[in-house]
């Protein structure tokens, strides 16, 4: 999981459910399935989507401007053979309007494997600048009419009505890809119904909470920052532990925010030694659900 302070893609924290759920996408891809994958909320799901589509990436350079013969921030080349699109189903979510949306994400791929190719040329010299411009729109619409997508993840799947299932099922039958939808549990008994899509279903993943060692593992690693150990065997330690764990419930969502409380609490009250007490004190301010 990503790190509490940091939203680089570099900072993330691969934990145990997060390779499973790798397993999961790359068995979609291999046997071109569609794959369902819920739990509850606050465990991850989104996160790991995202990360694993480097979707954060897309995003980015995406909105950067390559009509210039010399990039100010190079596309990182490995992004030439992306193939997979991430995509969250908005509340309003009609055929049309889902269409036009897959089509937006396909063409920010398109645009950043492009890109990340010029680059590289660029990098390389391989272009002169009397011919770059006509020879980067020749290249270009050479590289739209290539098919790359391999996986498509739709996100809040629980918002998807018959008719926008219908419609991105025609769509993965079009591009003969892997799918994967995301949501909460029970989402597999609500799509059950429709049979014409349940029958492409190969895999099912439940995506699961922290367990006790990634939970000690992702405190370590954002406490470390602000050199703070914590040692189980110490009781204070220990009796610190127990008390993130009963208010997060091994959920990543609560501990994130717990942990920004935590460290709140002891910048306002200039400590730098957690205990039970500032634990329950955080906790107080978070609105925590059922």
């Amino acid at each position: 999981m990503k790190t509490i302070d940091d939203d680089g893609e570099d900072q993330f924290l691969v934990t145990k459910e997060y390779k499973r759920f790798r397993e999961f996408c790359e068995a979609c891809i291999r046997y071109k399935y569609i794959g369902l994958c819920y739990g509850p909320p606050g465990v991850g799901k989104t996160l790991s989507a995202k990360y694993y589509s480097r979707w954060g990436l897309i995003e980015e350079y995406s909105r950067l401007d390559y009509q210039r013969s010399q990039p100010t921030k190079p596309v990182p080349y490995e992004l030439k053979e992306h193939d997979t699109i991430f995509y969250t189903a908005e509340v309003a979510n009609s055929p049309s309007r889902i269409l036009s949306s897959l089509n937006a994400c396909v063409n920010k791929v398109q645009q950043v494997r492009y890109d990340a190719k010029f680059c590289q040329s660029v990098k390389e010299k391989e272009y002169q600048e009397s011919e770059y411009n006509h020879k980067r729109i020749e290249d270009y619409i050479n590289h739209l009419s290539n098919p790359f997508i391999k996986l498509l993840i739709i996100d809040e799947s629980d918002r998807l009505k018959l008719t926008s299932l219908e419609q991105i099922r025609d769509y993965y039958d079009q591009k003969d890809c892997g799918l994967i939808l995301i949501g909460m549990p029970g989402m597999e008994k609500k799509l059950s119904r429709y049979a014409q899509l349940y029958s492409r279903v190969g895999f099912v993943h439940e995506f699961k909470p922290l367990s006790k060692d990634e939970m000690l593992f992702i405190m370590s690693n954002y406490l470390t920052k602000f050199g703070i150990n914590i040692d189980p065997k110490d009781f204070t330690d220990h009796e610190t532990i127990a008390a993130i764990m009963q208010a997060t419930r091994h959920n990543f969502r609560l501990l994130n925010r717990l942990l920004k409380q935590i460290e709140r609490i002891m910048k306002v009250n200039m400590v730098n030694t957690i205990t039970k007490e500032i634990v329950l004190a955080a906790r107080e301010c978070l609105v925590i659900g059922i």
